[in-house]
């Protein structure tokens, strides 16, 4: 039996859209009831404190996503990946990549 990483991965990314969805109402409406603008958001800065052992790193919340959440959640998904095919899971490119289809 082959199956793809999409037939088990669309559900759950939908439930997690609705509930974005909910999230970003909630959002909206304190942001109208603080009279905090669209451009306030977008020009936000926040500065994380990271702990590394016993050091910590302070990062820009881009830089926290760009140096540190994105390359962590690929590193996790290609593992579970390689895992995956060296049990004996039927994967390829195609069943990583998802449903392709010309527009």
């Amino acid at each position: 039996m082959q199956s793809d990483l999409y037939t088990f991965s669309a559900p759950v990314f939908v439930r997690h859209l609705h509930v974005l969805g909910e999230i970003l109402v909630i959002a909206e409406k304190h942001a109208t009831e603080h009279n905090i603008t669209p451009a306030a958001l977008l020009s936000a800065q926040r500065i994380i404190d990271f702990p590394l052992g016993k050091d910590s790193v302070k990062l820009t919340s881009r830089e926290y996503l760009t140096r540190f959440s994105l390359p962590n959640f690929y590193f996790h998904v290609t593992t579970a990946y390689d895992i995956l095919r060296h049990n004996g899971v039927v994967l390829g490119k195609r069943a990583y990549l998802g449903a392709i289809s010309a527009a």
